[in-house]
């Protein structure tokens, strides 16, 4: 017996036993695999049937090859896997995304890498320019699952992207592949994850009906094994709900990331009822606005809506009874002692002395507890349910339930802010070392003067005078070119710049790292960066290189236990790599401040409590700041600001009147200031990373035509910049700021000190690379108010509680437009306040020039003047009417209009369609008064 010796397709062709015909017609048996025929030549029905089955294959291959895929997969073993891309594969544009694998291996031992190439912002679905790697070991038998993350940028929200897996082998062979798709969830979507043991009760949360228009709720629910521990994967969401869950579940890590994520701008709201103890008691004390400690029950006919909410109508004609007719269990608090007088936490609704709904500013975010539990009964069964839900996520979200223009979504973190071009102004123009130029340049002086000269004069040799010249051009021009090269493969600089944003508390920090590496050499380059963080190259590096996607360098990243390794593939010649990670630190000990406002002066002490100096250290307020210096490692610093009683400067942001009051021109740019030098002082540096991160100077992209403009934070560089002047920072805090903090702390990190940020240790090829580390802190600090109350302008600034109609619209500049409908605003004062005066103010000095309408038709732009403006008495219970005079407006008989919790409401709106489209900014609330 032999393979049959037939033409060469027919000596390897195969075929089924278990086909009838082959056994029929076949007198010999097939080998021992099963697969091959073996046949005896001389046997005469081998060739008819090679060549039937020859037809069928041509004329039949569709149905033949499917056989031969399903019968391959069925008995192919080895590992497999599979996997779980984004949040249920939805995800929030311009976010990572958690990638969760889970294999198994029915075959030999196994190792490899798990490899997926994230989707390029500029090269296409064709030009990926980050990969990312982890390396997998799997035994035979085991199973195993792993997250990996990967950033996805840039898609058209409601568009779907795909990302392809690959499992590598040590050689990096293919051995299984697989295609996830994921969906972004709308620009005017509102993301919610829900934490809770429980699937029902929930429904009138996900069917609100939002403001905006095509905008829909999209609710996740995660548990423990599915809830993120880095702040980063959190924020793909808008808000997160805690209702009857086990949160001791969940890790210090998650618990950490939750509390992060928060400080950087969420919106958390958490419900206690007859389960707080199980859902609540875990939670770290930063994070409850109320200290819990029972339950009791309401009677019936308690008043469950606060006022100036959503009532299900007009809310002047109060269309929704805001009660009950049962009983309601309820978990009875007070509010923290800690937060007393300093804006941070405030009682909306109460009854009696027990608080129902409390709300908290923690950093930039938002916390909102609510006392009973609206997925129980008799809450579930109730009417209001729906606009009791509608009304907290109003209240959490504010801005963000808006309607947005050109692409603009509010409330999102500032990214860039144009500090890879920073960097690449630093390191671009890096010389060889001055040293070796000087020693060149003195040797080649030297031997053509007294060595020349002593030399002839000692062999009496005239005509070597010619041969010294030329043979020192000879060897001086080698020296030269040798430097060169030597320059160009050995010449590496990194420079690195740290935001590091302390929470409130001081226990935790969000570090976002800025790393731009500089070779002379063209090649493939190894990059380790110590730490956990999330890696990615930095979107705006294509266009400060001026580089086609085509010629953007390959990314391949890697996690490891001990850093990242970041592998630099077809790196150009004499080009900047710019890397942005981002990732939670633990950051005992922080910044603690005794500060108090009174008589229009800010006067206490800060002290630094980290375990490293601060240099450069400034109290920063709205429109306002004052130098400290340095503070030692333990050390305190006395402050004593006088606050500006003006309107703040549209145009001057914190960054310029810093620079301004070192008598240096604004906006600073260090690059200017120097004729292109790349060497700075240690001064110039900081203002000129202050002056990037508010979106100014030289690094920024020219002619508005990318980045963010003068005083706005925006989501990314890639957004559109507005032409025009500069539009100021209305409903928007500096950039400098921690939004939502009464004052903020910056200093710079000694750069001696070894315990600032792991990127202290990056090397590239094995070796550290010399080059700058800069580490700004930035911290929130509370403020008491004490004895004679003056407020600056713009201090206590309206937060959105409702909205009716869907005309509103947010511009990029932070300011609406409205066609018809209202807002409804609400300010909180502190409540020991014996008020003499009060004042409500519109922004006056707001562009009219660079907004964009909310639709066509919408008539003339007119100002803020022209809004029907009411105030909301609380002893009447009805709304007063107000005139804005100059955009303002005020009223010694501020009593009436201060309600329990400190509560002023505001509420703007226009019902005449005929004034055209009024285009207004934030309020603010100014007071006159004293602190009992």
């Amino acid at each position: 017996m032999q393979i049959c010796n037939y033409p060469r397709l027919l000596s390897t062709l195969k075929c089924d036993l278990a086909t009838p015909l082959a056994r029929l017609l076949l007198p010999q048996s097939a080998g021992s695999n099963g697969s091959t025929l073996k046949c005896d030549p001389a046997t005469p029905l081998a060739l008819p049937l090679a060549l039937a089955l020859m037809v069928t294959y041509f004329f039949f291959p569709a149905s033949a090859s499917a056989h031969t895929g399903q019968a391959s997969v069925a008995t192919r073993s080895g590992p497999a896997f599979q996997v779980n891309a984004g949040f249920n594969a939805r995800y929030r544009d311009g976010n990572w995304v958690p990638v969760q694998i889970s294999l198994s291996n029915n075959g030999p031992d196994f190792s490899g890498m798990l490899s997926i190439a994230a989707p390029s912002p500029f090269g296409g679905p064709g030009h990926p320019t980050s990969t990312y790697k982890k390396t997998i070991t799997l035994a035979n038998g085991a199973q195993k699952q792993v997250t990996m993350y990967v950033p996805l940028n840039f898609g058209a929200p409601g568009s779907t992207q795909s990302i392809k897996i690959n499992l590598l082998d040590d050689n990096g062979n293919v051995v299984r592949s697989q295609t996830s798709t994921l969906t972004s969830v709308g620009e005017n979507d509102v993301f919610v994850a829900v934490l809770s043991d429980q699937n029902l009760g929930f429904n009138p949360l996900y069917s609100i009906s939002l403001p905006n228009q095509g905008g829909s709720m999209v609710v996740e629910p995660l548990n423990a094994s599915t809830m993120p521990d880095t702040a980063t994967i959190l924020k793909n969401f808008n808000l997160i709900v805690l209702d009857n869950f086990t949160t001791s579940n969940l890790s210090n890590d998650q618990l950490a990331a939750l509390q992060t994520w928060v400080n950087q701008g969420g919106a958390l709201i958490e419900v206690g009822g007859p389960e707080w103890r199980r859902t609540l008691s875990t939670l770290p004390t930063s994070l409850l606005p109320a200290t819990i400690n029972g339950t009791s029950t309401l009677p019936a006919g308690t008043h469950l809506l606060p006022i100036g909410g959503p009532t299900g109508g007009d809310p002047r004609q109060g269309a929704m009874p805001g009660t009950v007719n049962a009983p309601v269990i309820v978990s009875t608090a007070t509010l923290a002692q800690a937060n007393n007088g300093d804006l941070q936490s405030a009682t909306i609704l109460a009854a009696s002395s027990t608080p129902l709904i409390v709300q908290a500013h923690q950093g930039q975010g938002i916390i909102c507890y609510l006392a009973f539990d609206p997925t129980l009964a008799p809450i579930i069964n109730w009417p209001g349910a729906g606009v009791l839900w509608k009304g907290l996520v109003l209240r959490a979200l504010g801005d963000g339930v808006l309607n947005s223009s050109n692409n603009f979504a509010p409330g999102k973190p500032f990214q860039t802010g144009g500090l890879a071009g920073l960097l690449q102004n630093l390191l671009a123009h890096a010389p060889p070392s001055p040293w070796l130029l000087l020693v060149l340049l003195l040797g080649y002086l030297i031997i053509l003067g007294p060595v020349r000269f002593l030399l002839v004069r000692w062999r009496k040799r005239r005509d070597w005078n010619w041969r010294i010249v030329l043979s020192s051009i000879v060897i001086f021009s080698l020296l030269s070119y040798g430097l060169a090269i030597q320059q160009k493969g050995a010449s590496i600089l990194s420079n690195r710049v740290s935001i590091i944003q302390l929470n409130q508390g001081g226990s935790s920090a969000y570090i976002t790292t800025y790393l731009g590496t500089f070779v002379l050499d063209q090649g493939d380059y190894q990059v380790h960066i110590p730490g956990n963080g999330l890696i990615q190259p930095s979107s705006d590096q294509q266009f400060n290189n001026g580089s086609s996607a085509d010629s953007e360098p390959i990314t391949t990243i890697i996690p490891g236990q001990n850093g990242t390794e970041v592998n630099l593939q077809g790196v150009s010649f004499s080009t900047v790599s710019s890397l942005l990670s981002e990732q939670d630190l633990k950051m005992p000990g922080g910044i603690t401040a005794r500060l108090t406002l009174a008589s229009g002066t800010l006067i206490g002490t800060v002290t630094n409590r980290l375990s490293y100096p601060l240099r450069d250290v400034y109290v920063l307020m709205n429109n306002n700041f004052v130098r400290i210096g340095d503070l030692l490692a333990g050390q305190s610093a006395q402050v004593h600001l006088r606050l500006n009683s003006s309107i703040a400067n549209p145009a001057m942001t914190l960054a310029d009147q810093i620079a301004e009051s070192y008598q240096l021109p604004t906006p600073y740019s260090a690059i200017a200031e120097n004729n292109g030098s790349s060497h700075q002082d240690e001064l110039q540096r900081h203002l000129a990373i202050l002056s990037a991160l508010s979106g100014e100077g030289e690094y920024a992209y020219t002619s508005c035509s990318f980045g963010s403009c003068r005083g706005i934070s925006v989501v990314s560089s890639y957004l559109p910049r507005l032409k025009g002047p500069a539009l100021g920072t209305t409903n928007s805090s500096d950039p400098l700021l921690v939004a939502g903090s009464a004052a903020t702390l910056i200093g710079w990190a000694d750069p001696s000190s070894q315990s600032t940020n792991t990127t202290n240790n990056v090397t590239v090829n094995g070796t550290s690379p010399s080059g700058l580390q800069e580490t700004l802190v930035q911290a929130p600090l509370n403020v008491i108010f004490s004895g004679t109350l003056n407020l600056p302008p713009d201090f206590i600034t309206g937060q959105i509680i409702n909205v009716q109609g869907t005309s509103v619209q947010i511009q990029p500049t932070g300011a609406y437009t409205l066609t018809t409908g209202n807002l409804t605003f609400e300010f909180t004062v502190p409540t020991k306040l014996q008020v003499s005066n009060l004042t409500i103010s519109e922004p006056s000095n707001l562009s009219k020039g660079a907004i964009t309408l909310p639709g066509s038709g919408a008539g003339s732009v007119v100002d803020a003047n022209q809004l029907q403006a009411s105030l909301y008495n609380w002893q009447t219970g009805s709304w007063d009417t107000i005139t804005l005079n100059n955009f303002s407006f005020s009223t010694p008989d501020a009593g009436v209009y201060i309600g329990q919790g400190g509560r002023v409401l505001l509420q703007l709106g226009n019902q005449d369609s005929t004034v055209g489209t009024i285009y207004f900014g934030r309020p603010s609330l100014n007071l006159q008064g004293t602190i009992s």
